[in-house]
């Protein structure tokens, strides 16, 4: 008879181990040693079509807008939701470096102070900084990646009072939603994914803090 596929049972016990048997001839090569050998000529298939789009060189750029404001648990209200832009470059397939600016800008009314005076807060806020993300390549235009930005941050606050202290100590007048308006260092962790529909063209969205709490935008591959 010519060669052909058998398939034995190793026992008729209901839980003993079945066994897959490749008969070639006269020789036998179980499926358990073969199966490492075909995962990982997946996988090596699968790393490599995601290479095409996203490896060393390639340059992107993204816009996106904050969806979630980082006050968002001091109820102020948003002028400007949080917009941001970087430019990106891959040093390896799986690293990449960033630069990015962000602005953003809010306010809240009727902030009632310990003195019972009454101001009106709001704040616009300019961040740049740099982001490093380490890319977990998983099909040929989809992208999974975390990392970590440090920015620098600088706002600008204008506070109007709309009602005079009734009297002792005037109090911090300080917004109480965020930090003092002074110039500050800016550190957080991000994970994000993007897919490109397109080999030039993609959307993105990312979880994190720094410059809202939730973004997403559009992606271009420059290169």
């Amino acid at each position: 008879m010519q060669s052909c596929l058998h398939i034995f049972a190793a026992s008729n016990e209901p839980f003993q181990e079945t066994q897959a048997l490749f008969v070639t001839n006269k020789s036998y090569v179980p499926m358990k040693k073969l199966l490492p050998f075909v995962l990982a000529g997946v996988i090596g298939m699968i790393d490599a079509q995601a290479q095409i789009l996203f490896k060393k060189g390639s340059v992107d750029a993204a816009a996106g807008v904050g969806l979630i404001p980082n006050y968002i648990a001091d109820n102020v209200q948003v002028n400007t939701l949080p917009v941001n832009f970087r430019m990106g470059y891959r040093v390896s397939n799986q690293v990449s470096l960033s630069a990015f600016a962000a602005y953003s800008a809010y306010e809240k009314p009727n902030v009632v102070r310990p003195d019972e005076s009454i101001d009106h807060i709001s704040r616009r806020e300019l961040t740049v900084g740099i982001r490093s993300a380490v890319h977990a390549l998983r099909a040929e235009r989809f992208d999974v990646y975390g990392g970590l930005m440090l920015g620098y941050q600088m706002p600008n606050t204008e506070i109007t009072q709309i009602a005079k202290p009734k009297g002792g100590n005037t109090g911090n007048l300080q917004p109480s939603f965020s930090r003092p308006p002074q110039n500050h260092l800016l550190y957080s962790g991000f994970i994000g994914a993007s897919y490109l529909p397109s080999r030039n063209m993609g959307i993105f969205g990312e979880i994190g803090y720094g410059i809202s709490l939730f973004n997403v935008g559009l992606q271009w591959k420059l290169r």
